[in-house]
């Protein structure tokens, strides 16, 4: 496959804007709005398998680890998803995923966990990982605002889908920090697990009075 070479950087170690975010979010709105199966690969880090992993790995994580994600474990396995709306999805809409060029251009990449999968997974993810991180979390109400304002100018979520979305949003915090725990656990020391790891813990915390 042969693709249009795009010049630019990435948002590990730059902090999005609002301009930033709100840009980012109409791209994605529109993202979603494609509809086709696609073959997907399973991502034993991703949201979707978050308790299923958890159920595989709930007894390699010590006593505090378990502490911090049990409740929400518990809250995500009695979410009703069956009717919530489907789209094709990006599926891992993290800072590395998105580039910005000098002209105020963006690129969305890495598609290897794209799906036709449900809408409120992939703005779930898009919001921890990219919108609502350590940075900005002290902006979490006005970005979380301008988010659902753009993204339902298109796609009109119910109030079933909006609420679940503080809890998909710790859910997705929840799958790495177990992840990597367990890889902490099991002798891991690189960098890389153990800068997700710290991030995920950090933003557990952040994020805990959120209502769900």
């Amino acid at each position: 496959i042969i693709t249009k070479f795009f010049e630019g950087k990435n948002f590990q170690n730059i902090t999005p804007t609002i301009e930033d975010i709100k840009k980012v979010t109409q791209y994605l709105s529109k993202l979603n709005t494609l509809n086709f199966e696609v073959d997907k690969e399973y991502d034993a880090w991703g949201l979707k398998a978050f308790p299923d992993e958890y159920k595989k790995k709930k007894d390699k994580l010590t006593p505090e680890q378990n502490l911090l994600i049990t409740d929400i474990y518990s809250y995500y396995t009695k979410l009703d998803m069956s009717n919530f709306s489907k789209s094709v999805i990006h599926g891992d809409m993290q800072r590395k995923h998105v580039i910005k060029n000098d002209f105020g251009e963006y690129c969305i990449l890495d598609f290897g966990c794209m799906a036709h999968d449900y809408k409120v997974v992939e703005l779930a993810t898009y919001l921890a990982w990219f919108c609502l991180q350590e940075d900005t979390w002290k902006d979490k109400d006005i970005i979380y605002k301008e988010v659902l304002e753009i993204y339902n100018s298109i796609h009109n979520l119910t109030v079933e889908e909006i609420s679940s979305l503080p809890l998909l949003v710790r859910s997705s915090y929840s799958a790495y920090y177990m992840t990597t725990s367990v890889m902490i656990n099991d002798g891991d020391t690189s960098q890389e697990t153990l800068d997700w790891h710290n991030r995920s813990k950090k933003m557990l915390e952040l994020s805990k009075n959120w209502n769900y």
